[in-house]
Order: C-alpha cells, then structure tokens, then sequence
C-alpha cells in the first residue's frame, strides 16, 4: 500500500507528539533535561596514558570524587542548593542531584600516577597506564 504524503505527514507528526510527550514524562516534571543525567564525556589514548574529559559547570572539586581502581574509572558528582541562612526561597528551579558513571578502560591504569584538574567546569583526568599496557616498539634485529 502506498502512503501519500498527507499520510505521512499525519503519520509523522503522531510520532512527534508521541516523542515529546516521553520526553516530558522523563523530564522529572517539567525541569531540565539534563538534570541529574551524566554529562557527555571523552575518553583519548595518547599512548602511555589515557585522558578523561567531562563538562562538570558549576561544581567545584569537592563536589567530585573520582575513583580507579585496575581498569575502572568511576566519577561521581553531588550538587546541594538551598537558601542563605536567614533567606526565604520564594522560586526554586535549580536542584540539587547526583549521578555516578563507572568506565571500563581498554588497559589497567596506574592509579599513584593518575592526575584530575578542574579548571572552567571543565574535569580532566590524567590516567598513566601500567608499563605492561603501554604500547612498546620493537627493534628488528
């Protein structure tokens, strides 16, 4: 059967409604999207080590813990907000929230040698990987 494009435009604009509508229903009431939701991160192989990256705005580093351990980096993150002491709240669309993101990494990782800095929310994570993990050249004898 052949669809006209009234047919699909109808067909389309239900699947539409039907997007927003779950949408709306996984925005926690109405709030942002992103709320609580693990921000996109990058991972690079630089060859003897690895480097992390995630946009973490507005938190500080005592909002962040960062754990290793073998191959496994876990970042987690906590926001409180409330009022001044002495201050009343009359609106309040900022939340507080938390989200842990364990990774697998592709080699064991040195974690005495591991490095973290936050600079303009932005968190970057040095992980040297142990000596057996690090690409080696050989010699041709």
């Amino acid at each position: 059967m052949w669809m006209t494009w009234n047919d699909f435009d109808r067909h389309f604009a239900a699947i539409d409604t039907l997007r927003r509508e779950m949408e709306r229903s996984t925005s926690r009431a109405g709030r942002s999207r992103n709320l609580g939701r693990w921000p996109e991160a990058t991972l690079v192989d630089e060859g003897e080590r690895f480097v992390f990256a995630v946009d973490v705005p507005g938190l500080t580093d005592d909002d962040l813990t960062i754990d290793v351990h073998n191959s496994t980096l876990t970042v987690t993150a906590h926001r409180t907000v409330a009022a001044p002491e002495g201050y009343a709240t009359h609106r309040s669309e900022r939340t507080g929230f938390e989200w842990k993101k364990s990774f697998t990494l592709p080699a064991k990782i040195d974690s005495e040698q591991t490095r973290a800095t936050l600079e303009e929310g932005v968190l970057v994570v040095s992980l040297v990987k142990l000596p057996e993990a690090q690409p080696r050249r050989i010699t041709i004898a």
